[in-house]
């Protein structure tokens, strides 16, 4: 435990701008990513989970006609599935967005993958506002 967190320092003591690179800009940041990794990951995989069940169980049902059978299959599956795809990709993503923007932009709302409109205003698979595009 002590290894990883001296790489988290000597990674977010690295990664900061030279003029922001004081003793309180590292303790910041370094705090940005040690609450925003575990915190990202696990709102990022809460909010992916809820975003794409909801998104795969209608167009599911959709897909598969729209009648009452397929509802009755649709509805299920595509709950399953989109919990299990949407959290695990939005959870990559939130703890991606937890250390980029731990280190740049520490204790924001993208800091924490609480961002967007609302609950459903986070797609875990659209990586153009992630922070992992800036790395």
């Amino acid at each position: 435990m002590k290894k990883l967190l001296t790489l988290i320092l000597v990674i977010a003591s690295l990664a900061q701008p030279v003029e922001a690179a004081s003793a309180k800009g590292i303790l910041k940041s370094t705090g940005g990513v040690l609450l925003g990794f575990p915190v990202g990951g696990f709102v990022g995989g809460f909010r992916g989970a809820v975003n794409k069940a909801v998104t795969f169980s209608k167009g599911l049902s959709e897909k598969w006609g729209g009648g009452t059978l397929a509802k009755l299959g649709g509805y299920p599956v595509g709950v399953i599935s989109g919990l299990f795809a949407g959290g695990t990709v939005g959870a990559v993503k939130g703890m991606g967005n937890g250390v980029v923007y731990g280190v740049t932009d520490p204790f924001t709302e993208k800091n924490f993958s609480v961002h967007g409109e609302d609950l459903l205003d986070y797609d875990p698979f659209d990586f153009k506002d992630s922070g992992l595009n800036e790395i």
